[in-house]
């Protein structure tokens, strides 16, 4: 070669260039010559020396047949190499016509993990190549003769983030998997819809914000991953053999639409939604999945409810995932999915479900949902259809059945499972079908829900009828009205029976705005209340008669300071204020809620931690990352509560104490050691019990008296 960034597969048999490093012994060229493959991995080469190349020149006479020169063998090339310019065209005329000739049945190319920025044309006039690895490089182009290689089965320039891909793709007839993920691609070629062969297409990780429409009608694609990307909508199409879509980490609002055509139903089994922006699940977008897909990833959106048509359509579930999202209930009919063998709910604010319920897993979900259906009869027998009809749409697809036969199958299950009485037979009936209440949630756990509304007062004929114990056999415990246009509590809701009743409360993401309404000050028996994505300042002082309030939501406010009924509150466990404006504590008085146990202060305006925070020791679960204050730092913070109050008592001066008196149990007996250390002065004036042992001791000047723990 006459440069030595000029090699054609680097090194060519024009001649090792200055300083070339020859680390290719010759035993693993015999063995190359015997199996084929030849790797250069690890060998600190930065070229490939002219030995390689004359492989097919250098048979041994022992060796009858050399997969590098017999024409019914295949050889492959695994190359490690450390160029920095990698595998430019050689200058020298006729070099790259030279390699091909000598390595002509070249089959397998792998340059992975390099810094090569081009590959040579004549890689792509590789008569046999079926696979060429380039990821993890520096490449700006693929060699534009690749798109005539007509042997081509896999290609992968993955992690190469300057790569463009060819116009003309499409001509790879032979290609079936395509992997450019982790490049910083903002679309794909329009050519790639005459792929006709591609099974699988690995696009994560880049900038992609649309697909060619085509896309959506590839024959053989089974596999298509678009996680990490931009986009906000997916073509809509047929889809003929796509069964693993895996679409996280965009910016989706909707369901795709995916199988739209009856005669030719989806044969989607996998589908990934983790973290996008998927606020409902349309039926319609549902209705064409229902033949085969198993899994539903739906984690991390903002899901508020699910479609009570959902046990219908999708008969053969047997996972869904929806972690971290909003739900507070799910439809009853999902427990009827007898294939069913894993629901994931953690992070949802449910209400409707009780913890230890969700905590024994899918099965007691399950069977706790179905039994809350209105009718066990009618349960019974739902549950009875879905299973046969479930494995007859199962059959089906497995033999290979008619696609109507098939969609039939989900359209009858659907039927079965929804299927309602025709005619109320109760008012409270009645009301269930004019409002859309969960009769059988009502029934058995007391819990209203008239959510997502958009409502600026619930009706008074619904809160009548469910304050007549008597007419309608219920009583209201727990109701939600998040979602709505509330200005405050409704006024019903603050009179017997509702006052006596009413254990939790949810006014979440509605319109409150300033001061709360003192009216909810009159539920004596409240233990939940979520205020929480409002516009409140503050709370009125009569919230301190709430004496049996054990959680309290505020997030979502502007409320400025600690509220100041909250201190009257004994049994107070649960305080959650993040996203606030809270911009100073009192942890003297914070100290004398004795029950709190979780505050959670995180994304307020919090300039200073006073370091008397510390001796709150019945705080199990203190948060305060995303405020203003430099110490304690984030590390420190993340280290979890018992270490930063253990780091803010630390932090407290002795000056600030001149003299402490310990008396019965006020604080615990640890610190009595503490403050032996900071202060002036320390008494212990615990009773003294008889028998006991009595001391008089010093540390430094510091004396204590009485009954030492």
């Amino acid at each position: 070669m006459t440069s030595p960034k000029a090699s054609a597969l680097p090194g060519g048999p024009a001649g090792p260039a200055e300083g070339f490093n020859d680390n290719v012994p010759n035993g693993l060229l015999k063995t190359a010559k015997q199996t084929g493959v030849l790797n250069l991995s690890n060998k600190d080469l930065s070229h490939v020396p002219d030995k390689v190349w004359q492989l097919a020149n250098s048979a041994d006479a022992s060796q009858p047949t050399s997969h590098w020169t017999d024409p019914g063998q295949r050889a492959a090339l695994v190359g490690g190499c450390r160029a920095d310019e990698a595998l430019p065209v050689s200058q020298q005329a006729g070099v790259s016509v030279r390699v091909h000739r000598q390595v002509s049945h070249l089959a397998v190319v792998d340059v992975r993990d390099n810094r090569l920025i081009r590959l040579p044309d004549a890689v792509g006039q590789l008569a046999e190549l079926r696979s060429l690895n380039a990821s993890k490089n520096r490449l700006i182009e693929l060699p534009p003769s690749l798109a005539s290689s007509g042997s081509l089965v896999q290609l992968s320039p993955t992690a190469c983030p300057n790569v463009e891909l060819p116009p003309d793709i499409g001509r790879l007839d032979s290609l079936s998997e395509l992997d450019i993920a982790d490049n910083q691609l903002t679309g794909l070629p329009d050519s790639i819809a005459m792929l006709r062969c591609l099974r699988c297409l690995e696009a994560g990780g880049n900038r992609i914000d649309s697909l060619p429409a085509g896309v959506a009608h590839l024959p053989a694609l089974s596999r298509l991953g678009l996680a990490g990307n931009r986009l906000e909508h997916l073509p809509g199409g047929p889809y003929p053999a796509l069964e693993v879509l895996d679409l996280s980490d965009n910016q989706l609002t909707d369901l795709p639409p995916i199988g739209a055509d009856p005669d030719s139903p989806a044969k989607l089994k996998e589908l990934h939604l983790v973290n996008n922006r998927i606020s409902r699940l349309l039926p319609d977008r549902l209705r064409p999945l229902g033949v085969s897909l198993r899994h539903l990833d739906l984690k991390r959106n903002c899901l508020s409810e699910l479609p009570v048509e959902l046990a219908g359509l999708l008969p053969l579930l047997e996972r869904l995932d929806l972690t971290n999202n909003d739900l507070s209930s799910l439809p009853n009919e999902l427990g009827l999915l007898t294939g069913l063998k894993c629901i994931l709910l953690d992070g949802n604010p449910l209400r409707a479900l009780r913890r230890e319920v969700v905590a024994r897993g899918t099965e007691a979900i399950k069977k706790h949902l179905a039994s809350r259906i209105a009718q066990p009869a009618a349960a019974e027998a739902a549950v009875d259809a879905a299973a046969a009809v479930a494995a007859a749409a199962a059959a089906a697809v497995a033999s290979g059945g008619s696609a109507t036969e098939v969609a039939a199958a989900a359209s009858a299950c659907s039927k079965k499972i929804s299927k309602k009485d025709p005619a109320p037979k109760t008012a409270l009936q009645a009301l269930q079908q004019q409002f859309g209440l969960d009769l059988g949630e009502l029934r058995v756990t007391g819990s209203l829900k008239y959510a997502d509304k958009r409502v600026a007062e619930v009706p008074e004929p619904l809160l009548e009828l469910l304050a007549n114990n008597s007419e309608t056999g219920v009583s209201v415990t727990r109701i939600d009205l998040s979602g709505n246009e509330l200005a405050g509590l409704p006024e019903r809701l603050a009179k017997p029976p509702f006052a006596d009743s009413l254990l939790e409360v949810s006014l979440r993401k509605n319109c409150l705005v300033g001061q709360l309404d003192a009216g909810v000050a009159q539920l004596a028996s409240l233990t939940v209340l979520d205020l929480s994505v409002n516009q409140l300042t503050s709370l009125p002082m009569e919230v301190s008669q709430l004496k049996q309030l054990q959680n309290l939501v505020l997030s979502y406010n502007r409320i400025a300071e600690f509220p100041e009924p909250l201190y009257s509150l004994p049994r107070l466990e649960t305080v959650l204020l993040a996203n606030n404006c809270i911009a100073t504590l009192q942890p003297d008085r914070l100290r004398g809620m004795s029950s709190l146990a979780t505050l959670d202060l995180t994304n307020n305006s919090l300039a200073t931690v006073p370091p008397q925070l510390g001796l709150c020791t019945n705080l199990r679960n203190l948060h305060l990352e995303g405020n203003r204050f430099r110490v304690p730092r984030p590390d420190q913070l993340a280290k979890g509560t018992a270490f930063v109050l253990e780091y803010l008592r630390n932090r407290i001066a002795a000056d600030d104490f001149a003299c402490v008196e310990f008396r019965g149990d006020d604080l615990a007996v640890e610190f009595f050691w503490l403050f032996t250390k900071c202060c002036a002065t320390v008494v212990w004036a615990r009773p003294v019990v008889p028998g006991s042992v009595q001391c008089d001791v010093g540390w430094g000047g510091v004396r204590a008296a009485g009954q030492l723990p």
